[in-house]
């Protein structure tokens, strides 16, 4: 790079810096250039023409919510079912930074769901994952139930619970579909597994009405009915533009010569 310093005559007619000018230009330029922010600031609405609000993502979210308006709770997952539960908890939402809904989110509990399954039989000659069917026995009562199989060598590998339904008084029956024997030669084995029913752990979290004007995720609290020793259950909810997002952290380490600041990202 080379700078040239000139001074009068041959600079007298060179316009005078403008601050001002600079400091519209940059915006205008960033938002010709840019992508719009994932999470919504103020600090951008020069740039965009828009109106956002400071809508921060916090290292402990898992989901933000990228349109930075107000949404509805569209799913509640169960993320440990807990034990000892006789009847139906009470779920209540509690904004997680303090901004209270325009609406609050309604939903139920159920109790005793599938939240296994153990292959006892992997099977062969399967060119496809099998379909996986629940049923209950006479005395066993219950439903909603589904699952997904997966195959490695022609076997069943494992069985993930897609779905554990709720108000199973037992375990269900599973039924997997026959193996397609295509090849000559291969030996057919039907695949066989049993499903395990968590009795007293909440089973899934169904939303009746998603309420509106939640900025992040409430947190969900499961309320035991007055004298009900069930406890542990927790759950995590999810706005309905919610992206889900990977934990980022950044270690602020030292290099050991000269006691340089060595950053680096991960997740």
């Amino acid at each position: 790079m080379q700078i040239n310093v000139c001074g009068p005559p041959a600079c007298s007619a060179a316009p005078a810096f403008s601050v001002s000018s600079l400091q519209a230009a940059i915006p205008a330029a960033y938002g010709a250039t840019q992508a719009q922010p994932i999470a919504k600031q103020a600090a951008y609405n020069q740039a965009f023409n828009s109106n956002f609000s400071d809508h921060y993502v916090q290292n402990v979210d898992a989901t933000v919510n990228p349109s930075g308006v107000g949404q509805g709770v569209s799913a509640v997952k169960i993320t440990l079912p807990g034990s000892g539960y006789v009847a139906t908890s009470t779920v209540s939402f509690v904004p997680m930074d303090g901004v209270q809904p325009t609406q609050a989110a309604v939903a139920t509990a159920c109790l005793n769901g599938v939240q296994a399954i153990t292959v006892t039989v992997s099977g062969a000659g399967y060119t496809a994952p099998p379909s996986v069917t629940f049923t209950t026995p006479k005395n066993v009562k219950g439903s909603g139930a589904t699952a997904v199989a997966s195959i490695s060598g022609g076997g069943v590998s494992a069985i993930s619970v897609t779905n554990p339904g709720c108000a199973y008084t037992g375990n269900p029956t599973i039924a997997l579909s026959a193996p397609a024997c295509t090849i000559n030669g291969t030996t057919c084995v039907q695949a066989t597994a049993t499903a395990n029913v968590t009795l007293g752990g909440v089973a899934s979290i169904s939303v009746i009405s998603p309420g509106s004007g939640y900025m992040k995720a409430p947190f969900v609290i499961l309320n035991p009915a007055p004298g009900d020793p069930g406890k542990g259950a927790t759950a995590d909810s999810m706005l309905a533009e919610d992206m889900v997002i990977g934990m980022k952290n950044i270690t602020e380490g030292f290099e050991p010569l000269y006691g340089r600041m060595n950053v680096e990202t991960g997740e």
